[in-house]
């Protein structure tokens, strides 16, 4: 029997299509593999747990493989650091997912416990409030030198290797399964003001809910809470300015700022049309890739998983577009630094993106019309968001500054 293999679907940025075909290398088990002396985490007392939890015997701990570019485990001695996804298996047939947070002396425990304590708050907030389909959490333990959660294991293929292989009427049924999730996101309650959840708490017999937020997870993001959008961007119109990602020489600095001023002076003339319904705050998953996107064979989504990177925020910049239709702003081939061009991938084709993005439009503007005016309203103040990233190297703002000659 030949070894199994998957292949994938995706474009570059030429446009042109770009097939692999991968193997389907098989799960170690925690249990019968002898080469474990990589593995530091007491995964036995974590199938100890499980059993506690389902009264079944685990009888078998699988290591989930990694994938080309979605790395979904790594207990390597070189890649420490990333999480770690055990698929335990009950003698009764059930499965439980192991997310072990990677940690090393490299890494702030603390932070990593924190940030991992509050993906749990979130998801547990998610589920009480909607019918999303995430992992549902059983356990977590936080205040220990590796934190893990246990949940039940979501049904499904990974989106991004799926999606570019899809007809397009699966593609469609897609779009149209992220727009019913977006949507309820969009209905739900948040406090005012950006940042992360910290904590959550559920009246379950009155309903009452208690939400609190602390800063945001995400990197180069405001140190505290912030209570408006102005005071958001004007945050990060700042940041940007001190950062060496603009340059460091007097030409490079003196053209950023002038770029930086022509967008500050947009974006603001922008907030100032926004209205009180689409300020409103509400949750949004930061890291809703392909990648953390679970799909059956129809196009629809079954699972969201990953939720570590949220953020409360205002409606306008909180709706997006699925992230893998997107060839705006930041993911416009036009504007891909010189130096990324030959790893960039895009999951549709220009062509279908800009197809289903209208079709997006479509489904939005029929189910939630105040999430359709806040998708269009919010397109440009988004983008920015994404180009005053601290983090992203544009010497004196030359990409941006071809994206705003773009508009």
């Amino acid at each position: 029997m030949g070894e199994k293999t998957f292949s994938t679907l995706l474009w570059d940025a030429q446009g042109n299509e770009v097939r692999d075909t991968f193997r389907i290398r098989s799960n170690p088990d925690l249990f019968c593999d002898d080469d474990n002396d990589d593995i530091t985490f007491d995964y036995e007392e974590m199938a100890f747990k499980v059993r506690d939890l389902s009264g079944s015997e685990v009888t078998a701990l699988e290591l989930i493989s990694a994938h080309h570019y979605a790395v979904i485990f790594s207990c390597l001695p070189d890649e420490k650091g990333t999480d770690c996804v055990i698929d335990a298996i009950t003698e009764d047939g059930n499965h439980f997912i192991i997310r072990v947070a990677g940690t090393d002396e490299k890494i702030d425990l603390a932070n990593v416990q924190d940030c991992f304590r509050r993906e749990c708050e979130v998801m547990k907030w998610i589920a009480s409030s909607t019918t999303l389909p995430i992992p549902r959490l059983f356990y977590y333990s936080v205040d220990e030198q590796y934190p893990y959660m246990i949940t039940d294991k979501c049904d499904g293929h990974i989106l991004a290797d799926k999606f570019g292989l899809f007809p397009f009427e699966a593609k469609v049924a897609n779009v149209r399964s992220y727009a019913r999730i977006a949507i309820e996101l969009f209905k739900m309650n948040a406090p005012e003001g950006i940042g992360s959840l910290l904590s959550f708490k559920s009246d379950g017999s009155s309903g009452l809910q208690r939400v609190i937020l602390g800063p945001s997870v995400m990197p180069f993001e405001p140190p505290t809470v912030v209570s408006s959008i102005s005071d958001y961007f004007k945050w990060h119109f700042q940041a940007k300015r001190d950062s060496s990602g603009i340059g460091t020489n007097k030409d490079d600095l003196e053209e950023a700022q002038a770029v930086l001023d022509r967008l500050e002076s947009l974006v603001f003339d922008c907030i100032s049309g926004y209205d009180p319904a689409i300020l409103r705050c509400i949750p949004s998953h930061e890291d809703l890739g392909p990648q953390n996107v679970l799909v059956d064979s129809s196009g629809v989504i079954t699972a969201v998983l990953d939720w570590e990177y949220h953020m409360v925020q205002p409606a306008v910049l909180a709706v997006s577009y699925p992230s893998w239709i997107r060839y705006d702003g930041r993911r416009n081939p036009r504007f891909i630094h010189p130096n990324n061009m030959s790893s960039a991938i895009w999951f549709s084709s220009p062509s279908d993106a800009a197809k289903l993005r209208d079709i997006y439009d479509e489904i939005t503007k029929e189910m939630n019309p105040e999430y359709y005016r806040a998708l269009k309203q919010g397109e440009f103040c988004r983008s920015a968001t994404d180009w005053l990233d601290a983090g992203l190297v544009d010497r004196g703002c030359q990409r941006l500054k071809a994206w705003l000659n773009s508009l």
